[in-house]
């Protein structure tokens, strides 16, 4: 095989790699061609990068990290907290709750709907209260959290546009503060 039909193998072996896992975890693409040398591996890594220009390196930053915020390639193994998370849904745990809210209210009146039972009136209101204040409280975290994502989206891409390297160790080190079984 001649030297340049094996440097299009390779590159077309990095390609479909970055195609499927983003740009990291190149051991893999690597064991493909044990009898390749890493400088010659990393040489041709540069030519691919290279001959893609600054767009598609903003664009392959930008699919990288939709897949990490979107957990549906490499994200990191959900802790039992996240698994809780990921099961709840939190918009119909509070309709529920209104809704047991108000048949405690109801309860609490009497059959012309004035106050048959003051006390558990009152209980109703508080636990509305309580319920608007934490439903509240949950959505101002939901838009703080949006916000926040759509910052390191910012931020991830603009670095990669100019080291996609350190784009990956940026995204890394996000993945490990997300789960602290993946190590710092």
């Amino acid at each position: 095989m001649t030297t340049d039909s094996r440097r299009q193998e390779v590159i077309a072996a990095i390609a479909a790699h970055v195609s499927a896992h983003g740009e990291r975890d190149w051991v893999a693409v690597q064991e493909q061609f044990p009898e390749l040398p890493a400088a010659t591996f990393w040489r041709y890594l540069r030519a691919w990068r290279s001959s893609r220009g600054p767009d598609a390196r903003l664009a392959s930053a930008r699919q990288e990290l939709a897949v990490y915020v979107e957990g549906r390639d490499a994200a990191p193994p959900a802790t039992e907290l996240t698994k809780g998370w990921r099961v709840l849904d939190l918009p119909a745990k509070l309709l529920e709750l209104f809704e047991d809210i108000e048949v405690l209210r109801k309860m609490a009146k009497d059959a012309d709907g004035g106050v048959g039972h003051p006390h558990w009136l009152s209980v109703a209101i508080g636990h509305r209260d309580r319920s608007i204040h934490t439903a509240l409280r949950c959505g101002e975290a939901l838009m703080s959290v949006t916000m926040q994502m759509d910052f390191f989206d910012l931020l991830v891409a603009e670095v990669a546009a100019e080291s996609p390297e350190v784009a990956g160790r940026i995204i890394d080190r996000l993945r490990a503060l997300q789960d602290p079984s993946i190590g710092r």
